[in-house]
């Protein structure tokens, strides 16, 4: 299927729930939607028998500390038949990032992909089946890819070769924050 005739037929069916659209060279769409809208529209996208967006490739997040909006959620999916990709965005804040409804229903595929994000970012999905941490371990506090998450971490973790055993320490003195000099305003459209 033609870009041009994808766009088409996408603003055919969600007249108004898209806020925003953006293309990109490599048969790639953008678009920024509502929270509410994600089932409904992730439901009609696999569905629809023209659009046929079966799979889901990814979901990634990305934080922007000093936005009003601080975090930036995304779902990478594809049409197999005609190698085409959306990607749906979501802005949240800090308000908004225990009211994401969780995918597991539709996409298999999203259950690891949530838990990843809760696990690196807070970023929680309600109903979700298993929401466990994945990567960090049951005792690690904090969520490491925030921006706000200090560089060193609060612990230190150790082998000792006097006590033959790992050794978890408090990190002492000063714990600095990140602090990016970036132009957001070149990333958020």
């Amino acid at each position: 299927m033609k870009l041009m005739k994808l766009l088409f037929l996408l603003s055919k069916i969600f007249p108004k729930n898209f806020k925003s659209m953006i293309v990109l060279p490599q048969n790639t769409i953008i678009i920024y939607i509502d929270i509410q809208e994600i089932i409904l529209i992730l439901k009609l996208l696999k569905r629809i028998t023209i659009l046929k967006f079966v799979q889901l490739l990814d979901i990634w997040a990305v934080d922007y500390l000093e936005n009003l909006y601080r975090y930036e959620l995304n779902y990478l999916i594809l049409n197999l038949k005609y190698n085409e990709r959306l990607i749906l965005r979501l802005k949240l804040n800090n308000s908004t990032i225990k009211e994401i409804p969780t995918l597991t229903k539709l996409f298999k595929a999203a259950n690891w992909l949530e838990r990843e994000i809760w696990d690196m970012f807070g970023i929680s999905f309600k109903n979700h089946p298993r929401m466990t941490k994945i990567l960090t371990d049951y005792g690690f506090k904090g969520f490491p890819l925030r921006k706000d998450f200090p560089l060193l971490g609060f612990y230190e973790i150790r082998y000792d070769d006097k006590k033959g055993r790992i050794i978890k320490e408090k990190i002492k003195g000063l714990i600095e924050y990140r602090n990016y000099l970036f132009n957001y305003s070149l990333y958020n459209n």
